[in-house]
């Protein structure tokens, strides 16, 4: 297992409802991550015009239930997600702890994710 530390960079990382939760810094382009996420064969939950959330997987749900989510929190954007077979620990000095492939399911999608934001 590898330990994450509470924050990736500037983002700060938690678990709430079982979800993973990174808030990001910057302003998202919800519009050009929802094109992107197209072009990359995803399907999406919402259209991008006056929205302030975004839902993503690779097969489509007709009901909107997406694995990966954006959400604005106030002034803030959130990523939202459910790693397959996730469960968070807390080690003795209360970090996180993730699996490797659930550290590098987070790491990808930060990475990617903050290209979109400005």
């Amino acid at each position: 297992m590898n330990k994450s530390n509470i924050e990736i960079e500037k983002e700060r990382i938690g678990v709430e409802d079982g979800q993973i939760r990174v808030t990001l810094t910057g302003v998202l382009d919800l519009a050009g991550l929802t094109g992107d996420l197209r072009g990359k064969g995803y399907f999406v939950a919402n259209t991008p015009s006056d929205i302030d959330s975004q839902g993503w997987g690779k097969e489509q749900d007709l009901e909107g239930y997406y694995p990966y989510w954006v959400y604005r929190d106030d002034d803030n954007w959130v990523f939202a997600f459910t790693p397959e077979g996730f469960q968070a620990k807390e080690d003795k000095n209360t970090h996180l702890v993730f699996e490797k492939k659930t550290q590098a399911e987070i790491n990808y999608w930060i990475t990617y994710l903050k290209s979109w934001c400005k």
